[in-house]
């Protein structure tokens, strides 16, 4: 599924196991890329790396 331009899954596997879980035990909904900030200044990039558990750094694996 397309989501402003990012690839989403629409289902992790089971989509009944899921709506169950959100319903009854516990969810993790990633909306990261609906979310927009600006950050700037000296130390930005790596203020904001630290944030994130996905990496911002440039030219990183």
């Amino acid at each position: 599924m397309d989501v402003f331009g990012f690839v989403i899954p629409v289902t992790w596997g089971d989509p009944a196991a899921e709506y169950f879980a959100i319903r009854n035990d516990v969810a993790v909904i990633e909306f990261s890329m609906l979310l927009k900030y600006d950050v700037t200044g000296p130390g930005a990039t790596e203020c904001v790396d630290r944030v994130f558990s996905r990496s911002v750094l440039p030219d990183r694996v």
